[in-house]
């Protein structure tokens, strides 16, 4: 019979996975929120400018889908989901450790011998 010892998980593990999920956050209230400010339509990307007649059909069309509620929308979706996922990733972090502890208290009862009820 193979039994498995739990071990618990290195506490650099632990740092990056904390650290992926706050980085994850702050992305997505990053890409929720900047869409809707006037800054949004005046940075370089909005600003691309074609110095031939194709591209600057392209600018035209381009500077019209960047400043389109639809477009910050999307973009503001894509913050939600990194905002989810990082989220996902905190329950996971605190799930495994809860799983953890179970586990180290089911050995520490299978260690200590009981006494037989007379």
């Amino acid at each position: 019979m193979v039994t498995h010892q739990a071990t618990a998980t290195p506490w650099h593990h632990v740092l990056a996975r904390l650290l992926y999920a706050i980085f994850l956050f702050e992305i997505g209230l990053f890409l929720i929120i900047y869409p809707w400010l006037d800054a949004w339509s005046i940075n370089r990307f909005a600003t691309f400018g074609g110095e031939t007649l194709a591209t600057a059909t392209f600018a035209d069309f381009w500077r019209q889908m960047w400043i389109s509620p639809y477009f910050r929308g999307a973009v503001s979706g894509l913050g939600v989901v990194n905002i989810y996922i990082s989220l996902l990733e905190v329950g996971s972090m605190r799930k495994r450790k809860l799983r953890e502890a179970e586990e180290e208290e089911d050995q520490a009862d299978q260690a200590t011998p009981h006494d037989p009820v007379e």
